[in-house]
């Protein structure tokens, strides 16, 4: 059936937590009312949820870096709580 509506467009584990870590890319930065309840769900279990978005005045590896960044940003504040 495929994943949810609303679901992150990448889906993970945070080792060795074993943390759900959920990933949306957009060209934006408003995320859809499915999309909200999506990231809502998974961190009312503790998950992860990162939103990362595109920006045209970098290069695509700098918004690869950029999201790398995030991601290890947010796992660290969850490593803190």
């Amino acid at each position: 059936m495929g994943a949810p509506i609303g679901a992150a467009d990448l889906s993970g584990l945070v080792r060795p937590e074993g943390w759900r870590l959920e990933v949306e890319v957009k060209t934006g930065t408003k995320l859809r009312p499915q999309q909200r309840k999506w990231k809502k769900f998974i961190e009312s279990f503790g998950g992860i949820y990162v939103l990362c978005s595109y920006n045209k005045k970098l290069s695509a590896e700098e918004n690869v870096l950029v999201a790398i960044q995030s991601i290890d940003q947010a796992v660290a504040e969850r490593r803190e709580q």
